[in-house]
């Protein structure tokens, strides 16, 4: 039982030691079919596996992401938005390396793929 538990702690270890380095700025351009490109900004904070932040799309207006997680490398969260007056939530995937994100957004039956550089 001894065993056990130092090998579970130790599996604790090595998830935080791998988590991705997610805090921070990223910038990239989102190029929506039949809508055109939108520069966006997300800001990202990691506490262990949760992950808070929002993203910022020019105009003033802030989103806030909710239900974000951190596995390793890879990281996912809702946007809840409001299109044309109708409240619907996209949800996001990513894989975070050194420098940048690879952003999966899925909404609709269509998945958006793109990339975002840190720049904070």
């Amino acid at each position: 039982m001894k065993t056990f538990s130092v090998l579970m702690w130790l599996a604790l270890f090595a998830a935080v030691l791998f988590a991705a380095d997610v805090d921070g700025k990223w910038k990239g351009v989102l190029n929506v079919p039949n809508m055109g490109e939108t520069p966006v900004t997300w800001t990202f904070q990691a506490n262990g596996n949760e992950l808070t932040g929002s993203v910022d799309q020019g105009g003033g207006m802030v989103m806030k992401i909710k239900d974000g997680k951190i596995d390793g490398n890879k990281i996912s969260f809702i946007l809840p938005v409001n299109m044309q007056g109708n409240a619907m939530n996209i949800d996001y995937s990513g894989i975070v390396s050194e420098n940048k994100i690879d952003l999966t957004l899925h909404v609709m039956g269509q998945n958006i793929s793109y990339t975002v550089t840190k720049v904070e």
